[in-house]
């Protein structure tokens, strides 16, 4: 059963989080209220700072400018930050009605709620809702001993950004177990809304609609198609892995019976009838490495890396014939000693970015045969690169984020995404705490001031750093970006010291979404603040000490940034780790969802909740420095349901 702790965050995730309206809004988002949205990892890793109306007669800029608002990953940010709305709600019997009837016939919520803005203080109050609340959240159990990489998102998949719909949403998640005929590797869910139960009482919130044993484990993130019909992820099964294509179909599998989906060979997958997957040979174990898809690449291209430091190129993906280093000079070896981390790819400049085990961070050019445009070695004794870099291809700036540097601090370089074959790359470093090897840190966010600006020339990106100080425990960093679009350097100010005071904070990677707290307006910037609406962090770490959680407990956190030198605890909630203090959660995905004239700060967050269990794969584990054995315990498929406070 779900813990009373659970129930206070999905109430709290009532009061917080709404629609998501980006400052840009445009005409073109307006037009699109029923194209699927695909929330993934990716879509954190690869964003856009506002772009610039380029100057008359500018044909460069004009051609940036509109590479960049014609791609489906910027009018996927569009639709999240600028629409993200669902007023209405498609039952279970396919009717569609609005939120605030299905609501409102339930005597859920006064008529006064509908236009009250989002209040988060009553979380830390432990407030209590009416008695007659439905079920507000879900942390539905997965397989006993199941576990993943602690940077792991779950994929969320919406059909409508106007209408939540029961039938055809879809949160997916792997299984962290290796798949057989009594255990599944991979699961999606479907009726995920509080309001397909109130529609139809004997609907299960949720639904397992699909679970598939693809024959290998499952523990790196899974990236979605643009039309939601397919995903692309890595397993692993014996020795090796394999690049896997699934299409699904609802209705088909248990946890521990799974539908096992045809087996087709990569020429006739474009044309098998799901539920059907086809598998690539990376010809090597792939450990960290996630699949990362571009869109908009002519030939449907996608980029992973494996553990002997290989970078492979995938062709065919989503709408061709899926094929695996098919061209000249594939795959291309990085360095033989390091396995590689997840990649990311800016089309601005055909440069693929992605980082090692060994703390080397790569620029690859592809826009012809694959090559080393750059290298650039990061990190001392031990260091190593474990996440996927941040990307704003609008800004030209790359992030990434190091384990411990030369002088043992935990490190945050900015890389301009232009780089010259045989020329100096360039690049600045802050330094966000105590560092060390196998005290991880992950990839952090950028604030709303950031989405909002210029080209990306103000705000601040968030990481949670000091992951080697036992002492005085992690911290929360916001490193300035500053008018020149420069990343600030040196040693950085916590914006949040002693987050976990006394223990490691082994912490996930950083989540932002904005607000607005109005019925009429959105998350705007004024003087390096967010005036109006409301800019949320969401991370885990261990050992928080705050009213839900304890020492010893996991512990999932939230924070007010709208004013970033003085950042606000609003929400907490305890979580399982192991004995002795590890990863509780993997990476967040925020659904924003309800428009406040219609049910006012609802949302929704999905994560890996690891319930005790050692963040890992069929390799080992993460750290080392972790609990010794991994506990056989039941990790759950989270998610902070759209509720009432």
């Amino acid at each position: 059963m779900i813990s009373n702790a659970k129930y206070s965050f999905a109430k709290w995730m009532a009061a917080s989080a709404a629609l998501v309206i980006y400052t840009g809004f445009s005409i073109w988002a307006r037009g699109q209220e029923h194209t699927p949205v695909v929330e993934d990892w990716s879509h954190h890793a690869v964003i856009f700072s506002k772009p610039s109306t380029p100057k008359p007669g500018d044909k460069k800029a004009e051609e940036k400018y509109s590479k960049i608002v014609n791609s489906t990953r910027y009018k996927q940010q569009e639709l999240r930050r600028s629409i993200g709305t669902k007023e209405f709600l498609r039952a279970p019997d396919g009717s569609v009605k609005r939120m605030k009837d299905v609501y409102s016939q339930h005597g859920i919520l006064s008529d006064s709620y509908w236009n009250t803005p989002a209040e988060p203080s009553w979380w830390n109050k432990r407030q209590h809702g009416p008695s007659n609340e439905s079920k507000k959240d879900w942390a539905e159990p997965l397989i006993t001993g199941g576990t993943i990489q602690p940077n792991v998102s779950p994929i969320k998949i919406t059909q409508s950004v106007t209408t939540a719909d029961c039938s055809n949403d879809y949160a997916i998640y792997p299984t962290g177990v290796a798949g057989s005929s009594t255990k599944a590797s991979i699961v999606g869910y479907d009726e995920l809304y509080e309001g397909c139960y109130l529609t139809n009482t004997s609907v299960t919130v949720p639904t397992l609609s699909w679970a598939y044993n693809t024959g290998g484990t499952v523990t790196s993130s899974a990236v979605g198609s643009s039309d939601s019909t397919q995903i692309m992820y890595v397993q692993y099964k014996g020795g090796v892995s394999y690049l896997v294509l699934l299409k699904w179909e609802a209705g088909t599998g248990s946890l521990t019976k799974p539908a096992t989906p045809t087996l087709v060979t990569a020429a006739n997958y474009r044309s098998c009838k799901a539920p059907c997957y086809a598998t690539l040979n990376l010809g090597a174990s792939d450990t960290y490495s996630t699949p990362y898809y571009d869109y908009d690449n002519s030939i449907d291209t996608a980029y992973v890396g494996d553990d002997n430091g290989q970078l492979h190129e995938i062709t065919g993906g989503f709408t061709g014939t899926p094929a695996i280093d098919a061209n000249s000079g594939w795959p291309l070896t990085l360095n033989s000693s390091y396995p590689l981390a997840t990649p990311v790819y800016d089309s601005a400049t055909s440069t693929v970015f992605v980082g090692d085990t060994g703390a080397n961070f790569y620029a690859v050019s592809v826009a012809s045969t694959p090559s080393i445009t750059a290298q650039a070695s990061l990190g001392g004794s031990g260091a190593a690169i474990m996440d996927s870099p941040v990307l704003d291809s609008n800004a030209g700036m790359v992030y990434t984020f190091v384990s411990n540097d030369s002088s043992g601090y935990n490190g945050v370089f900015q890389f301009p995404v232009s780089v010259t074959s045989g020329s100096t790359w360039s690049y600045s470093e802050a330094r966000v705490g105590v560092g060390a090897s196998e005290y991880w840190i992950y990839a952090g966010n950028f604030d709303n001031v950031y989405y909002s600006s210029s080209s990306g020339n103000a705000g601040n990106l968030w990481v949670v750093g000091n992951t080697a100080d036992g002492t005085n425990g992690g911290a929360l960093y916001a490193i300035p970006i500053l008018s020149s679009g420069a990343m600030t350097s040196g040693i950085i100010t916590p914006a949040v010291s002693k987050l976990t005071a006394g223990y490691y904070p082994w912490p996930s990677p950083v989540t932002e979404f904005c607000n607005p707290n109005s019925t009429s307006t959105s998350c705007t910037v004024s003087n390096g603040e967010t005036t109006s609406g409301i800019d949320y962090l969401f991370f885990s770490v261990y050992s928080a000490s705050t009213d839900s959680c304890t020492t010893g407990e996991g512990c999932i956190l939230a924070y007010r940034v709208n004013i970033p030198s003085s950042p606000e605890l609003v929400g907490s909630q305890a979580a399982t780790v192991p004995n002795g203090g590890c990863w509780a959660t993997g990476g967040f995905i925020i659904d924003n969802s309800v428009p406040s004239s219609t049910l006012a700060g609802t949302s929704n967050a999905y994560t890996f909740e690891l319930n005790g269990n050692e963040a890992g794969g069929p390799l080992g584990y993460t750290s080392s420095h972790c609990a010794t054995s991994m506990q056989n315990a039941v990790p759950y498929a989270w998610q902070a349901l759209q509720s009432n406070p």
